[in-house]
């Protein structure tokens, strides 16, 4: 602390570097991290050793899971998930020619 006319005077310097976020790969790492809890969650319940009450207990984990990874879901990720979709039901329609109408 620097004494300027007998008043306190702070110097205050403040460096600010660029920070760059990449969404992409932190979107795929919070996938990852989701689907890895679900398979874990999954186990839990579908297992036979698993109590009724912890059976309870990771269904309802599982819903808060499920609930925090639609709140995730982006413009991007929907048009992924459309363009799916539509190659899906075009291989659908595909298969009904060639099989004649059943699938």
């Amino acid at each position: 602390m620097r004494m300027r006319n007998q008043e306190p005077h702070i110097h205050l310097r403040l460096k600010i570097r660029r920070t760059a976020i990449k969404l992409a790969e932190k979107r795929e790492e919070y996938i990852r991290r989701l689907e890895s809890i679900i398979g874990r969650l999954e186990e839990i319940i579908n297992s036979d050793a698993t109590s009724d009450k912890l059976r309870i207990s990771a269904v309802n984990a599982l819903t808060r899971v499920i609930k925090a990874a639609y709140g995730m879901v982006k413009d991007i990720e929907m048009e992924e998930f459309e363009r799916e979709l539509d190659e899906l039901e075009r291989k659908i329609e595909e298969v009904k020619k060639e099989r004649g109408g059943y699938w």
